[in-house]
């Protein structure tokens, strides 16, 4: 048995192992930040992939001149 040997492969293992814990230490710091949601790109008809089956945008089949009046607006005259 060459023991040399043995320690030099076991230092470089303990090498990657710590190169790995530190990496994933990184992630888990990064990973608790909460940002705002991607927007989801594509024309309203064409059902996302990211989406589950059978659902709609809310705003997909309305358009630009089409919302529905808020309580606050002026009525028109």
């Amino acid at each position: 048995m060459d023991f040399a040997k043995i320690l030099a492969q076991l230092r470089e293992e303990l090498k990657n192992i710590d190169s790995a814990i530190q990496t994933l230490e990184k992630l888990q710091q990064t990973s608790r930040r909460r940002s705002r949601p991607a927007a989801v790109s594509g024309a309203p008809d064409q059902e996302s992939p990211a989406l589950p089956a059978g659902f709609k945008h809310a705003g997909a089949d309305r358009t630009a001149g089409t919302r529905k009046p808020k309580r606050s607006d002026p009525t028109p005259t």
